[in-house]
């Protein structure tokens, strides 16, 4: 039974897809094409078969190669942890992290994207809400998520790593990525990825139309069949292609930002320390962590 040596876990809008594709480009790493497999979390019924499917020709880890996968939302499931320490008790855990204030506001314009966010409701009338806050601002605590990572898997199979750093200069952050994973990061050739910006309706009635169908298709979704699922995804992306679509939504309002900035920094105080304490104490921390940024926020 072939199953994963590493998996990326999270977090959503952190990087993920970018790591994800980045590890796949190794030759010795074998990753399934889709992500987001969420077994662990969402499927964990459907069984280990069914989960093992998935890795059907990976080649032997065990002559020298890395198979994994990236599902961002295990990183805030507990059960999800606890499945993984059981199943995969050597497996390595990759978690990519970015500025909370940023990641907060394109969890927003990924949800508009996705018609799962309601257009009339700009991004601070939304985490001005129970339900917002909890969709948007409670992903970035994420020093209590780790610490909860690291009690069911331990420190020394986690690695952490930031969306700043891996943007600035990939080729440093995927060679740390790659020796914790267990593959030659010489072996690896660098490689530009295609942009996976998230794409936003300009018209307010297209925006209002998908937001409409998201809601249809959530009620929807367990009324369909397997085989009609697997027939029609997709269809939202290719539908958004047909539209006049942007992928800059406007930039977050230096007020929200400021505001965002004073929320996070005790808790980005507590991350930083920990951060350093650790494993990755000889990396420089992005400057969303570092005094300046909090002295800032304060």
């Amino acid at each position: 039974m072939t199953l994963p040596t590493f998996l990326v876990c999270g977090i959503q809008k952190g990087g993920t897809t970018a790591l994800h594709a980045y590890l796949q480009s190794h030759p010795d790493v074998f990753c399934p094409e889709r992500k987001e497999l969420n077994f662990f979390d969402q499927h964990w019924d459907a069984g280990l078969g069914w989960y093992t499917e998935f890795f059907q020709g990976a080649p032997d880890p065990r002559l020298g190669g890395a198979i994994g996968e990236a599902s961002p939302h295990y990183m805030r499931s507990p059960a999800a942890m606890d499945r993984i320490a059981q199943t995969l008790p050597d497996a390595k855990l990759l978690f990519i992290l970015r500025d909370p204030a940023l990641r907060a506001y394109s969890n927003y314009t990924y949800n508009l994207g996705r018609g799962q966010q309601d257009p009339r409701q700009s991004f601070e009338a939304a985490i001005a809400t129970d339900d917002g806050r909890e969709r948007y601002l409670d992903k970035g605590f994420y020093l209590r998520d780790l610490e909860a990572c690291a009690q069911r898997v331990g420190r020394h199979r986690m690695l952490v790593l930031h969306q700043e750093d891996l943007r600035a200069d990939p080729a440093a952050v995927l060679a740390r990525a790659f020796t914790f994973i267990g593959v030659d990061p010489q072996r690896w050739t660098p490689t530009s990825l295609e942009s996976n910006a998230t794409r936003v309706p300009t018209s307010p009635l297209a925006q209002a139309a998908l937001y409409r169908w998201g809601r249809v298709r959530k009620h929807l979704a367990p009324l369909v069949p397997k085989p009609l699922k697997r027939a029609t995804h997709g269809l939202r992306a290719r539908g958004l292609r047909a539209l006049p679509t942007s992928s800059r939504p406007p930039a977050l309002a230096p007020e929200t930002r400021r505001v965002l900035d004073g929320f996070y920094a005790e808790a980005n105080r507590g991350l930083a320390a920990w951060l350093t304490g650790g494993r990755e104490g000889e990396h420089p921390l992005p400057a969303w962590l570092t005094k300046d940024a909090q002295s800032r926020a304060a």
